[in-house]
């Protein structure tokens, strides 16, 4: 971020547009973004007094209510509103930032910085290394102290046009499925707080309110163990996707996260108050980082709870343990996945219990949706089609194109790995480019790479990639959205090129989507290094340059990639290549010994080179049983094109003649015939690396 900030010298009324007469029509337009001639410092303020005005206050039910009353119907007006308030609590930071050393605090400084949209996009820690530097260089806190009173006076008028009425602050949210009576809940936590202290009465000597709470909410989470990190990630900003494709930090607030658990899950804070927890024998530490709430608190305290304040407690925990999941390529999190989805899955359960989803605000709704469709990739079937359904429950009357391309792409890839590749093609029925929104443009590329992994299920390698090259990005200057589209398509295109046989051009493409990945832009492809680096290993191998591919592998080993286990196989494969038997064997031990958890693929080619292994060391009874394991796990895909088939068939022959199994042999090779056909058919023509090597032995020990 660009700490070059100019100050303006003319701070005038007629600069901000205040020469007239504030009027609510003004202060209403400028929120819901109905009127496009304010000034950015107008807009600026306005959005600083919604944050200030909203920050003791939860719900802006009545300031949509105004704003329709005053403008009439404003679409999306309440997504515009959090939009406002998001932005302005942006704002409300950085003055308090620039004021810790003040008395009063600095309003001016809205008036002095310029170019609004960098403050406002960037995260917390680059604006304020950028307002260091600032305070510096320049003298803008002189500036600042000397327009605050402006800024003030003008802040006073605004806030005489915007209002909050408190509502209860407990009102009840829900799911379509609600069971028992809904009981209006008492404003504040006040009955819930004084039902803790009575069930635990060590925490009423400290007079902890805050150590109530933390109760409470951990009593609507899952009964496991619970990581401190699932408190701390849950309850502090999160990256997610402007709608121009770039990353911003939001704050749970926004969601309805309540404002005291947020400050109560706070490092600092929360230490303290877990300490607390332990010394009454509320909680138990398993390890350093993970403990858990006792069974007796736990159970009493829900047995307690009145029943009215259910809907509240349930959601404030998924929106907690929703937000603790990572997204991809925005966030990495070492917490154990499955432990995260236990709180996950725990707290869909109650929310669909005690809660009616109309009543959740649609922002809340889309959030937790993509949450629960990220939380996907880390768990098994069950746990997928389970998120699919939990996201469209959740956005079941929502217009959001974002969240319907979410949904179909997980759709598809359910499709795709249950062998329903007509099913997952239908998934994807949407055929809009959304040129017009860079961030829906980018999710659509998205799209667009399932679209082609389908079409290489089907060993149709020529479609897809015809389907990659359709999709550009808007502009030279890419989003870091789009960043990641061009990243899986140049990946893609080059291990279509090696299927091929274009190893050159492979290498092309592959290396185009390193360079992307190693572009900063505050992207994370840690799950996507394994791959990465496997394709590149699996190209080198086939240019004839194992040590160079063993280089590349161990390197992605070293920076501890995900999916150790194929990345170990390839390393076995680039060992083998260079006739280091010894060592080849040794490194595919630590596939078992580390209980590596391995894909259909990882396990064809570990069988494959498990029986070249054997093979060139004349241990042919177990070379036969690993061809044909090999064999059998060849049956579960389509990318073969008999070549792959041919070439296994061929192994087991030769075995067969070492053994002297001269009529078992015959046979075998009978069903050769019927393959040649099969393997001149144009599609994946080096789909398993290694083996165009492999059969180069064969050809020549025959």
């Amino acid at each position: 971020m660009s700490s070059k900030v100019e100050a303006s010298p003319d701070h005038s009324y007629a600069k901000l547009e205040l020469g007239v007469q504030i009027s609510a029509r003004m202060v209403f337009s400028t929120i819901t973004q109905t009127c496009c001639t304010h000034t950015e410092k107008w807009k600026r303020l306005v959005r600083y007094v919604l944050a200030e005005l909203h920050m003791k206050n939860k719900s802006i039910n009545p300031l949509v209510h105004q704003a329709r009353a005053m403008l009439g119907h404003v679409e999306s007006s309440e997504n515009m509103i959090y939009n406002a308030r998001r932005i302005g609590r942006r704002w409300h930071a950085i003055v308090s930032w620039i004021s810790q050393k003040s008395d009063e605090p600095l309003t001016g400084i809205l008036l002095v910085l310029e170019k609004g949209y960098i403050w406002e996009r960037y995260a917390e820690s680059q604006w304020r290394t950028a307002l260091d530097k600032l305070l510096k260089k320049s003298n803008i806190l002189r500036k600042a102290k000397e327009l605050s009173k402006l800024a003030d006076n003008f802040i006073k008028e605004v806030k005489l046009h915007l209002s909050f009425v408190n509502p209860p602050k407990h009102t009840v949210l829900g799911f379509s499925r609600c069971e028992g009576r809904n009981e209006a809940v008492l404003s504040d936590d006040t009955r819930s707080i004084a039902m803790v202290l009575e069930v635990i009465p060590h925490l009423k000597a400290t007079g902890s309110a805050d150590s109530a709470r933390l109760m409470i909410l951990l009593s609507y989470l899952a009964n496991y163990e619970l990581p401190v990190d699932l408190l701390y990630r849950g309850a502090s900003p999160r990256k997610r996707w402007t709608k121009d494709g770039d990353i911003v930090e939001e704050d749970p607030g926004e969601l309805g996260l309540s404002d005291d658990l947020i400050r109560i899950c706070s490092p600092d804070t929360l230490t303290k108050v877990l300490s607390k927890l332990q010394s009454s024998s509320a909680i138990d530490w398993v390890s350093n980082s993970r403990f858990k709430l006792s069974e007796r608190a736990r159970d009493r305290m829900l047995n307690m709870l009145p029943g009215s304040t259910h809907s509240f407690w349930c959601l404030q925990a998924l929106i907690l343990a929703s937000r603790s999941i990572p997204w991809k390529y925005l966030e990495q999190t070492e917490l154990d996945a499955n432990l995260l989805l236990s709180h996950v899955r725990y707290t869909l359960e109650r929310a669909q219990r005690y809660c009616k989803v109309e009543d959740i605000t649609p922002m809340a709704r889309i959030d937790i949706a993509l949450n629960v469709i990220e939380s996907a990739r880390f768990s098994h079937m069950e746990w997928k089609q389970s998120a699919i359904k939990h996201a469209e429950d959740l956005t079941v009357g929502l217009d959001d194109g974002y969240m319907r391309l979410c949904l179909a792409q997980r759709q598809c890839l359910l499709h795709r790995l249950s062998g329903e590749i007509d099913l997952a093609s239908i998934a994807l029925a949407d055929g809009a480019s959304y040129k017009g929104n860079r961030k829906l443009h980018a999710a659509y590329g998205h799209t667009v790479v399932q679209h082609a992994l389908n079409h290489i299920q089907l060993d149709q390698l020529t479609e897809a990639m015809e389907v990659l090259r359709a999709w550009e990005p808007t502009s030279w200057a890419n989003s870091a959205m789009e960043q990641t589209v061009l990243f899986r398509q140049q990946l893609i295109i080059g291990k279509i090129l090696r299927y091929r046989g274009y190893f050159v051009g492979s290498l092309s493409y592959l290396e185009r989507s390193q360079n992307i990945m190693n572009t900063p832009k505050g992207l994370n492809y840690i799950e996507d290094t394994s791959e990465l680096a496997c394709s590149l290993a699996d190209t080198y191998l086939e240019l004839d340059d194992p040590a160079k591919a063993e280089s590349c592998l161990r390197a992605a080993i070293d920076r501890q990639a995900s999916k150790q286990g194929i990345l170990i196989i390839a390393l076995a494969e680039c060992l083998f290549a260079q006739e280091k038997l010894g060592e080849a064997e040794r490194t595919l031990c630590r596939v078992s010994q580390c209980r590596l958890k391995l894909m259909k693929m990882d396990k064809l080619r570990l069988a494959i080179l498990q029986a070249k292994l054997s093979h060139v060391q004349s241990q042919f009874g177990e070379a036969f049983r690993y061809w044909t394991e090999a064999m059998s796990n060849l049956r579960q895909f389509n990318l073969a094109s008999g070549r792959t088939t041919r070439t296994i068939l061929l192994s087991q022959c030769d075995v067969l003649k070492h053994q002297g199994l001269f009529d078992l042999e015959r046979r075998t090779r009978n069903q050769l015939d019927a393959l040649e056909e099969c393997a001149d058919a144009v599609g994946a023509l080096y789909w398993i690396p290694g083996l165009r090597h492999w059969l180069n032995y064969l050809e020549q020990c025959n």
